[in-house]
């Protein structure tokens, strides 16, 4: 067994991505495809598409709204499992609250 299916919460698995796949980071469609790619064990298999979309549909997955909400909840916390893009954005936002009243 692996350990992503031994973690209980959405948001530890998310944040196991996001310290094991860095491109997940910037990147919400690969740590989806990730995170069902663990959750479905789909390694194990040698599975055509239809069976894929098969799994899929009747898998007990948390929506993929929940998987984007637990990355930033995860990433809120911890700042060393942010992405390239998410680093410069809050850069700017700091050097703009930081420069507001200049303006």
């Amino acid at each position: 067994m692996h350990i992503f299916n031994e973690i209980k919460h959405c948001c530890d698995k998310v944040k196991y991505l996001l310290q094991t796949y860095e491109e997940c980071r910037d990147d919400d469609k690969r740590l989806l495809a990730y995170y069902q790619w663990y959750a479905l064990r789909l390694w194990e298999f040698n599975i055509t598409k239809e069976e894929f979309f098969q799994r899929t549909r009747f898998a007990e997955l948390p929506a993929a709204e929940s998987i984007t909400r637990a990355r930033r909840k995860v990433q809120e916390k911890n700042h060393d499992l942010l992405g390239e893009k998410q680093r410069q954005r809050l850069a700017e936002a700091r050097y703009i609250s930081a420069n507001i009243n200049i303006l």
